[in-house]
C-alpha cells in the first residue's frame, strides 16, 4: 500500500520540525527527569506523580512517533 504524503507549506514544515525538536530535545528529557525524581519518592504502586509522569511520557512518545511519520512523508 502506498503511503499518502502529508502536504504542508514551508511555514507548516518549520512548525512541524520545531515541534519535533522541542519534544525530542526538551520535553521528553524533562519528563524523564520527572519520572526519575518520582521514583526516588519510594513505593511506586502508590505514587500518583510517578504514574502520571509515566502516562504522560507514553503520550509524548506517541506524539513524537506521529511527527516522525508526518515528517517522513512531507511534501512542501
Amino acid at each position: 500500500m502506498d503511503e499518502q504524503p502529508t502536504y504542508v507549506t514551508a511555514a507548516g514544515l518549520q512548525k512541524l520540525e520545531a515541534e519535533y525538536k522541542e519534544l525530542k530535545e526538551v520535553t521528553i528529557p524533562a519528563m524523564a527527569v520527572r519520572i526519575d525524581d518520582a521514583k526516588q519518592l519510594g513505593d511506586l504502586s502508590e505514587n500518583a506523580d510517578y504514574q502520571e509522569a509515566k502516562d504522560e511520557m507514553v503520550w509524548l512518545q506517541s506524539k513524537l512517533a506521529e511527527l516522525e511519520d508526518k515528517l517522513r512523508k512531507v511534501k512542501v
